[in-house]
């Protein structure tokens, strides 16, 4: 997510208000730039959003064309000079530009697709919806009431339009578009504050303000809390190290929904490079050999099937609670805060 930092630096200045044309133009350069270079150093994907926005400053004559090529290839050079160079030390290997071989492995060879494929209405259906929330309907009003986000609204559909011609889907492709949509949410809101002189209607105004922010920050907590929730491998990791702290040396195995779900080589604290620390340090092996059936050998499994026939004969030392995909929204009517459902996904498991 480090793209989020120059893209919303770019949103700045986009929307900035400047007296003099020339400080105005400067700003819509520097937004550029940023976004060319996060284009090609962070995430590829950012070029359509810097095309779209490069159209849109070309159609309203903010920028000129010829200023628009030229700071189009000056920093696209740069950037690629950069990453190359950069990424080529650090990964010995030369000349190494990562985000195009992620363009060529994703679209050019449709790889994406192996990570599941979703209809092209998703972004819209779904993911919007679930990125703004309640402050869709101020996003929408604030369009309507403001011009200038008439446009940028505009790019940034165009943006969510194209990502959505790619087969695979995730929210963060287009999470980009969020502190722009919530500036025009807020827009919105301020047009309905200023309704507030008009009786009835202003109150229905501002208490339309004030219930979106609430339902916001409660629906925030609950997939905050649901999000928190969602990775049981990394739990039953340290979990496990917390169970077995005087164990000098254990084999571990961990099963395929613990290594998808926070179980990764950064919490291997037993083993190299964190072994190598000390003198004398624990000596553990963690092995995640997929579909593996045969445990003969392991002093500890992390198992989402604690009923595996390789398994009978071995005990449950502790069960891994996680989300269990869904909200108990019910306990608002039972005058409760409405909390996270959660159910044991993982065991820790040794012989019996």
């Amino acid at each position: 997510m480090f793209a989020m930092i120059p893209v919303n630096i770019s949103t700045s200045l986009i929307i900035k208000s400047t007296p003099s044309p020339a400080s105005r133009r400067r700003n819509l350069e520097i937004a550029l730039s940023l976004l060319i270079f996060s284009a090609v150093v962070f995430r590829a994907e950012l070029a359509a959003l810097a095309g779209l926005y490069a159209l849109e400053f070309l159609v309203s004559k903010r920028v000129s064309l010829m200023g628009l090529v030229r700071l189009g290839v000056v920093m696209t050079l740069a950037s690629v000079a950069l990453t190359v160079m950069v990424d080529s030390y650090f990964w010995q290997q030369f000349p190494l530009w990562p985000e195009l071989k992620s363009i060529h492995f994703n679209i050019y060879e449709g790889k994406s697709s192996d990570w599941g494929v979703s209809p092209f209405y998703t972004y819209f259906a779904t993911d919007i919806p679930k990125l703004f929330m309640a402050s869709l309907p101020l996003l929408i009003l604030g369009a309507a009431v403001d011009p200038f986000s008439q446009w940028m609204l505009l790019s940034s559909l165009g943006f969510v339009t194209v990502l959505s011609c790619i087969g695979h889907k995730e929210w963060r492709f287009i999470v980009y578009v969020v502190p722009l949509g919530n500036v025009i949410a807020a827009k919105g809101a301020t047009w309905l504050f200023k309704q507030r002189q008009r009786g009835t209607l202003g109150l229905i105004c501002i208490l339309t303000v004030f219930s979106a922010l609430c339902v916001n920050a409660l629906v925030t907590a609950l997939m905050t809390s649901a999000s928190a929730w969602n990775y049981p491998g990394g739990t039953a990791l340290s979990e496990l190290h917390k169970l077995f702290p005087d164990v000098p040396k254990a084999n571990i195995y961990i099963d395929n929904l613990a290594a998808q779900t926070g179980a990764s080589m950064f919490l291997q604290e037993n083993s190299p490079p964190f072994g190598d620390l000390e003198p004398g340090s624990k000596s553990w092996t963690y092995v995640k050999t997929e579909n593996l059936k045969n445990f003969e050998g392991f002093s500890h499994v992390i198992s989402e099937d604690r009923h595996s026939p390789g398994l009978q004969e071995w005990v449950v030392v502790k069960g891994i609670d996680a989300f269990g995909g869904g909200m108990g929204l019910g306990d608002i009517t039972k005058g409760r805060m409405p909390s996270v459902k959660l159910e044991t996904k993982l065991w820790i498991m040794e012989p019996s």
